[in-house]
């Protein structure tokens, strides 16, 4: 850093500085939240009424729950490293109450963990399945 015949150091390069800090902290933040971006599938096969194909679709904060290909669950998730808040919003299987659950995404598997949800048995069992990322095609066909 340069400084002044004081010893300070200058304005601009602690403007500067600042600037960047505050640049890669953001980058950081965008990172972590698209972390999840896609969609995942899973099937239940051991939950009576909830047996059946599930898929989780994450697009920044929104979240959509589908079950057997209809909309089940639409909400929104804060996220703080590897913890998900999930707060439903609407849908047939929605819950009022939030649950917070953490995350392990290895290769295109996504896991769950229920941290605290103790109003929502129904998310419980859907979230304590293993998704896999779907694969995505890109606009000119090729994956």
């Amino acid at each position: 850093m340069r400084t002044r015949p004081t010893g300070r150091p200058t304005l601009k390069r602690f403007g500067t500085f600042s600037a960047t800090a505050l640049a890669l902290t953001l980058c950081a933040a965008a990172l972590a939240s698209t972390t999840l971006a896609g969609t995942y599938n899973a099937t239940i096969t051991r939950a009576g009424a909830l047996n059946g194909s599930w898929s989780m679709t994450f697009k920044g904060s929104a979240y959509t729950i589908a079950f057997k290909g209809a909309t089940a669950v639409k909400g929104v998730i804060a996220q703080s490293g590897n913890r998900l808040t999930f707060a439903d919003r609407s849908g047939r299987y929605a819950c009022a109450a939030k649950g917070v659950y953490t995350y392990s995404l290895s290769g295109r598997t996504l896991t769950f963990k229920a941290v605290s949800d103790p109003k929502c048995p129904g998310r419980r069992v859907v979230l304590a399945a293993r998704f896999t990322k779907k694969f995505s095609t890109s606009s000119n066909g090729s994956y």
